[in-house]
């Protein structure tokens, strides 16, 4: 719709227009009316398209510093940029905005600190969560996908687990370098560090595995497409509200090859 909306900087849409002229394509901008390639004895199109390309690139350049240096204003004053770390939530504070700790979110992550400092796997912490219907960081932008385009519903990870376990907003400190930022904590200073010093001297922080591996770990793939499948405990969810938490495998794939027909057979059945 907007000759702005075609690349990224005048050498991008150079590249395009070539590209257009190659293959025979022809590119139609609404605004303003404008088409590649030009009518063969048009010789003001291709000057307006290049003077139009550079001003939508000095556009971009100006959008991006001011955008940098609102962020840097904000980070200088003590004011809220970007999003909430998991178990937070942004709350009005004067004329700007803060975190506070999100009343739905803090049980799970009190519950996380504790398991792991109670000799409990990331694995096992993750399988927790996935049983009691957490939605993992990674679902906010899975959910905002066409339904076409979504692969399987995102499930927790030992390294979203590691992550917010490390991360000083639970404290109340959000860090770029330096503190940025103060808001009520969810652990205080004293189980924080302790919750560090176990993660830094677990033998498994390279890749935590399960204490009671399934039987067919490693061995079970799924019979429609042939991907890896991993345990996993499935959730059905009764007309009373509570719920029933049942072992699984699941056709997941791997990160480099994710699966997309999310196969499932009961461990149950299968083992036996």
């Amino acid at each position: 719709s907007n000759l702005d909306r075609l690349g990224r900087n005048a050498r991008h849409l150079a590249k395009l227009r070539n590209w257009a002229e190659d293959t025979g394509v022809k590119l139609v901008v609404i605004s303003p009316p404008l088409q590649w390639p030009p009518e063969p004895n048009d010789l003001a199109s291709p000057i307006i398209w290049d003077v139009l390309a550079r001003l939508a690139e000095y556009e971009l350049n100006a959008i991006k510093q001011r955008s940098a240096a609102t962020r840097a204003y904000l980070s200088e004053h003590g004011f809220l940029v970007g999003k909430p770390p998991f178990g937070f939530r942004v709350v009005p504070l004067d004329d700007h905005k803060t975190l506070e700790p999100d009343p739905t979110l803090v049980p799970y992550v009190i519950g996380m600190a504790d398991r792991y400092l109670r000799g409990e796997s990331l694995t096992a912490i993750c399988e927790w969560l996935d049983a009691e219907g957490v939605r993992p960081p990674a679902w906010e932008a899975w959910s905002k996908l066409k339904a076409g385009k979504r692969g399987p519903e995102p499930i927790w990870s030992q390294k979203s687990v590691s992550q917010i376990l490390r991360n000083p907003a639970l404290i109340g400190r959000r860090k770029q370098g330096k503190t940025t930022l103060t808001f009520p904590g969810i652990l205080d200073v004293a189980k924080f560090r302790r919750l560090q010093i176990a993660l830094d001297t677990n033998p498994r922080r390279r890749g935590a595995v399960s204490s009671e591996p399934a039987m067919l770990t490693g061995v079970i793939v799924c019979a429609l497409c042939g991907r890896v499948m991993h345990k996993r405990n499935s959730i059905t969810r009764r007309k009373d509200g509570s719920k029933y938490v049942y072992p699984i495998y699941r056709c997941d794939g791997t990160p480099r090859e994710p699966s997309t027909c999310r196969n499932t057979v009961k461990r149950a059945d299968i083992e036996g």
